[in-house]
């Protein structure tokens, strides 16, 4: 997996997934309750589905979100990080601050690695129904 840091204005396209890293003070128990408002407030978006959060490292809360459509809207990270934020009013309340965003991209060795895989178990598959 090849990882890219991005400007929050480039467009995005369905499938793409971003990493997305907020400053978020606090303890880990009050990152955990808001990371759990902001999957609860942005789960009926049709643009983008959150897949991950990481809120146990320090100061730090990250996102992996991957977007789902792109029509009629164009979605870039600053958009993703205008429906986390003002969906849950964390800027205000908790201070959260975005910081970076990256793309989360696969090379073309992963996917010769999984191809290649199909391929052996396709062989592996054939031999047991020749015998």
């Amino acid at each position: 997996m090849q990882i890219v840091e991005i400007d929050k204005d480039r467009p995005l396209n369905p499938g793409d997934v971003v990493r997305l890293y907020f400053n978020a003070p606090g303890p880990d128990w009050m990152k955990a309750i808001e990371c759990a408002m902001v999957e609860q407030a942005v789960e009926n978006r049709s643009e983008f589905r959150i897949i991950s959060v990481d809120y146990w490292q320090p100061q730090r809360v990250i996102f992996d979100v991957e977007v789902q459509e792109t029509n009629p809207v164009l979605v870039t990270v600053g958009f993703i990080v205008g429906g986390i934020l003002a969906t849950t009013g964390l800027v205000l309340a908790a201070g959260w601050m975005f910081e970076k965003a990256e793309l989360l991209m696969k090379t073309p060795a992963s996917k010769v690695g999984i191809a290649s895989l199909a391929i052996i178990a396709g062989i592996l598959l054939l031999g047991k129904f020749k015998s």
